[in-house]
């Protein structure tokens, strides 16, 4: 697995083996058009925390781009929350079952 903390990615041009620049738009207005593949990617990229959102997107693209990334993140804190019940669930019926305390008063 890839240490984090050497992962190289853009913040000004589009994620890597993209294919080509950001957008036509990019020249005329300064801010670029990601394709829908690209707007996964970043997507994936913002929400493992890697990037942040970038900045020099149109605003119907970064309001797409953080949909994207917050579905994502969304997903993967059920995800973690359903492992964890599992896992709770799991060690409760795996732990030995402890007899009740008995105690006898002879009267």
């Amino acid at each position: 697995m890839p240490n984090r903390m050497t992962t190289q990615v853009p913040t000004t041009a589009a994620p890597p083996s993209s294919g080509g620049p950001a957008g036509k738009d990019e020249a005329q207005t300064g801010s670029r058009t990601l394709n829908d593949e690209q707007l996964r990617r970043w997507a994936q990229i913002v929400a493992a925390g890697e990037e942040p959102l970038p900045q020099d997107l149109e605003p119907s693209q970064t309001s797409a781009l953080a949909d994207r990334v917050r579905q994502l993140r969304r997903e993967r804190l059920v995800g973690f929350i359903a492992r964890q019940v599992a896992l709770t669930v799991h060690r409760r019926k795996s732990a030995p079952s402890e007899a009740p305390l008995r105690t006898r008063v002879n009267l």
